[in-house]
């Protein structure tokens, strides 16, 4: 009878600790195809909007995987650093429009974690307004086909990212009709991840799992600046797949690689053409959630181990 509440004690222990680990274990729903080309040794993808929406706001939930389901080694060259300055990706957001009380409403989508550059507004109409973005950032806007005809529809971010999943500004119209605007489009900044890769092969980033606190640790780091010298391959992602909250698994194939003032009158309280500087606003709830996660883990397997002396007491 002792030896089968043993076995029964040991049985429920494994089953604890398998369910402890199932929790622990990091959940990646997000992954981006990458085909190994090139002639140098190492390769590097820029990540794309797709890419930040989903991934940690620090990037440390990002993993490189080779076929065999290897993890791979690598290094990010960052959107600020001096060797990428440059902000030639462009992007084109999805927005929907409302007018609330004299103000067109701009509600911009799929800018979660972008380091925006430029936004640049497209419209045929012809205006004179101001533009807003919360309480940090103010711009005239104009479209004056007249002549030599002016016109400016791009507000500076200056790197700025987005925490949250809608970007929200505004438009002051006063007593005037909205402004017909067609599209927005983004430039903005990209992180490189540098890493070796075999020609021939299809390697896969996986990226989305929040409970992620602490970035991967490799060798690779130190000696990155020789890596850089050398030179490395720039590749483009294939299938970019990513769960969607809503409506299930979303494909996407990607394909393969100074602003002038008017001097014009504005309102009192700023000159006309002239941006604030603003600071980057809070990184969000990630790692909120990520302790929280670990907490709630912790005090799971403190419990699991009470259950299991109390049972073995027992027999």
């Amino acid at each position: 009878m002792t030896l089968h509440r043993s076995l029964k004690a040991v049985l429920f222990f494994a089953v604890c600790v398998f369910a402890v680990v199932f929790l622990c274990a990091p959940v990646f729903a997000d992954t981006a195809e990458i085909k190994i080309t090139g002639e140098h040794d190492y390769k590097a993808v820029e990540l794309t909007p797709q890419i930040y929406n989903k991934a940690n706001q620090n990037l440390y939930d990002l993993l490189i995987k080779d076929e065999t389901g290897e993890n791979v080694a690598y290094f990010i060259i960052g959107r600020h650093s001096d060797t990428r300055t440059t902000d030639s990706n462009t992007y084109i957001p999805e927005f929907e429009t409302e007018e609330i009380d004299g103000y067109t409403i701009i509600k911009i989508y799929g800018l979660k974690h972008v380091a925006i550059n430029n936004m640049t507004f497209e419209t045929d109409d012809t205006f004179e307004r101001r533009f807003y973005f919360g309480n940090s950032l103010s711009k005239v806007l104009y479209n004056l086909p007249f002549g030599e005809a002016m016109k400016d529809t791009t507000v500076r971010f200056a790197g700025f990212s987005s925490p949250g999943e809608i970007l929200e500004v505004k438009i002051k119209n006063g007593d005037d009709a909205p402004i017909n605007i067609s599209g927005i489009t983004c430039t903005y900044f990209a992180d490189e991840v540098v890493f070796k890769g075999e020609n021939g092969k299809t390697y896969s980033l996986f990226f989305g799992d929040s409970s992620v606190s602490a970035s991967p640790v490799y060798d690779i780091v130190n000696y990155k600046d020789l890596i850089i010298a050398q030179g490395y391959d720039v590749l483009n992602f294939g299938n970019i797949t990513v769960d969607e909250e809503m409506g299930g698994e979303v494909t996407d194939e990607t394909e393969s690689e100074t602003e002038t003032e008017s001097g014009l009158e504005t309102e009192a309280e700023t000159e006309a053409g002239t941006e604030t500087e603003f600071e980057t606003e809070a990184e969000g709830n990630e790692e909120f959630y990520s302790v929280l996660f670990n907490v709630f883990i912790i005090i799971v397997s403190v419990l699991l181990l009470v259950i299991i002396m109390m049972r073995m007491r027992k027999t």
